[in-house]
């Protein structure tokens, strides 16, 4: 191998290491921001917080109209 065909290869090595560096940090910041809204959504379900008895209300509106 040649100093001319060596010189091309490492162009190309380097050009697909800033390819993959651009696109990982694509992915990086496309997944933060999917994280971020993730963490924005509210779970009183799990939380235990006393909007979990809303399903109760709901039951007893179904009672009501039944009656």
């Amino acid at each position: 191998m040649n100093g001319a065909q060596m010189h091309l290869m490492l162009n190309h090595l380097l050009a697909s290491a800033i390819v993959v560096g651009l696109l990982n940090a694509l992915v990086f910041g496309v997944m933060g921001y999917t994280a971020h809204l993730g963490g924005m959504i509210r779970h009183p379900e799990i939380r235990g917080s006393t909007t979990a008895a809303a399903p109760n209300a709901d039951a007893k509106r179904h009672e009501a109209d039944e009656d």
